[in-house]
């Protein structure tokens, strides 16, 4: 310790926090550089250069006869210009969205006001052009063009068709197989006609529509998938994907539902070994689930923007518009595709990759010397953003001490540290000055005895305030024989003198 004065200590204390255990966590994890190409030979991603969002387009513009739309939501302005000026050629297209009661309460999470507002501003100008129609159970995404002829194309999307999702979020696209477009084709068609609940008007407003009864549902089909109020071949194929997995399971998902069956089998096979990878996006509503597959043993990550839903492992996978919960897995409209071989294993490249440059993994209760940088606690059911750094520094001031020979020993109440602030510590040093008490001015020195003028040595002196006997040293070197006078006497502490202090 640096001495400053005689009577001055300078002091410090180390308070390590690093084996407390954290509420559960996201906490930023090494990335990697592992470059992917937005467009692939079948599987696409999306991305800033809006190559799929281009695709897109282009479908839209190669369109002769029929085009159908399907998204939860839309609001892109190149996509509305390249509908309508195919519905100006003659196409005939079929649009399908959200009821907007749904839309409305989704929205206010998913979706920010003005994409929302965009929406319902694109409806008016497509009134009497397109066909609209609405339910609640609504969400499948895809474009498809002349799917009844020889030229038939499409593509099946995780996202919707708004300017965030082709561009910022990580969403996947795949495309179809003249076969699976007219699958999806008949699937939307069925739905379309059998289960709208609305269809928007030229007098801008929707309409509720009746069941025409006379469109059947179609036979299942080998890879292209769904989720429809008769029929359940996506659940079916997620679980058996999930039960035949082997070696690593990538699953990608935007919703999760912790009592979920496909949630709860998840949990199963990472609790009997199964390396499972959860890619997902940070979000309250996911939390209960993705804490309970982390408790499991999947190791799982987190996006910000993260959307896509998907499963790949050992060759066969599946890209999807459904979430991992009831609306999705049980019910509503959602298509999917099942990939193999190379077309697997591209869509395993585009996992692999966002895996590489994420930067948030979650930890079920970690040390907190496990987390350094930003994290994300989980407490009370949200997410508190805190940044936790190895060390900080705390000037605690100057402490006074009752007697001189506790000037090297004495120790300040310190503050309780924990982990309620916006910064965490792994360590915290306190560093404080001891200061002994110095002699009071006017204070009359008392000698060995009443009839003599024999000094005390060291000095004793009897201060008037407080009222108090005091045993006065000069220097540290004269503390031994301080302290043992101080014993004889009864002194009530030892102080410096107020000379030579420097």
């Amino acid at each position: 310790m640096n001495q400053t004065t005689q009577n001055t200590k300078h002091m410090s204390e180390i308070i390590d926090l690093g084996d407390q255990r954290l509420p559960p966590a996201w906490h930023e994890k090494h990335s990697t550089d592992l470059s992917h190409g937005e467009w692939g030979q079948r599987v696409h991603t999306s991305g800033p250069r809006g190559q799929v969002l281009g695709a897109l387009r282009l479908l839209l513009n190669q369109a002769q006869h029929v085009a159908v739309v399907c998204s939860f939501l839309l609001a892109e302005e190149t996509l509305e210009q390249a509908i309508l000026d195919a519905s100006a050629r003659g196409v005939r297209v079929y649009i399908m969205v959200a009821s907007e009661a749904r839309l409305s309460n989704d929205s206010l999470r998913e979706f920010d006001r003005m994409t929302h507002e965009h929406h319902k501003k694109l409806l008016g100008v497509l009134a009497g052009k397109v066909l609209v129609r609405s339910a609640n159970h609504f969400h499948a995404k895809m474009l498809l063009i002349d799917p009844m002829g020889p030229d038939a194309q499409g593509m099946l999307l995780t996202c919707n068709l708004t300017s965030a999702a082709l561009t910022r979020n990580e969403e996947l696209a795949v495309k179809l197989h003249p076969t699976e477009v007219r699958a999806a084709f008949d699937l939307a068609g069925w739905a379309m006609w059998e289960t709208a609940e609305h269809e928007w008007t030229s007098a801008k407003r929707f309409r509720t529509t009746k069941p025409l009864g006379s469109v059947t549902h179609p036979t299942e089909h080998a890879t292209l998938i769904a989720t429809t109020p008769e029929r359940n071949t996506l659940r079916r194929e997620v679980l058996k994907l999930i039960n035949q997995a082997s070696g690593t399971l990538w699953v990608s998902s935007f919703g999760w539902g912790e009592d979920h069956v496909v949630v709860q089998r998840l949990c199963e096979r990472a609790r009997d070994g199964l390396q499972i990878k959860v890619l997902a996006r940070i979000r309250p509503a996911a939390m209960p689930a993705l804490l309970k597959l982390r408790q499991a043993g999947a190791e799982v990550i987190g996006f910000k923007w993260l959307h896509a839903k998907a499963l790949y492992s050992n060759g066969q996978g599946i890209v999807m518009s459904a979430n991992f919960q009831t609306h999705g897995m049980d019910d509503g409209f959602e298509l999917g595709v099942k990939l193999s071989g190379r077309d697997a294993e591209e869509l395993s490249r585009c996992l692999t990759s966002w895996y590489g440059r994420a930067t948030w993994k979650l930890s079920a209760q970690p040390k907190l010397r496990e987390v350094i940088g930003k994290a994300q606690l989980w407490e009370s059911s949200k997410l508190r953003d805190v940044d936790v750094i190895k060390e900080e520094r705390r000037d605690l001031g100057e402490h006074a001490v009752k007697s001189a020979e506790h000037l090297e020993s004495a120790r300040p109440a310190l503050p309780t540290s924990d982990i309620k602030g916006d910064t965490i510590a792994h360590q915290t040093l306190f560093s404080w000055i001891n200061k002994a008490p110095v002699l009071a001015a006017k204070a009359k020195e008392l000698f060995q005895d009443d009839a003599s003028t024999e000094p005390y040595t060291p000095r004793v002196f009897r201060e008037r305030k407080p009222k108090r006997k005091v045993v006065v040293i000069e220097s540290a070197e004269e503390m031994v024989r301080a302290l043992a006078l101080k014993s004889e006497i009864h002194a009530k502490a030892i102080v410096f003198s107020q000379e030579n202090l420097s």
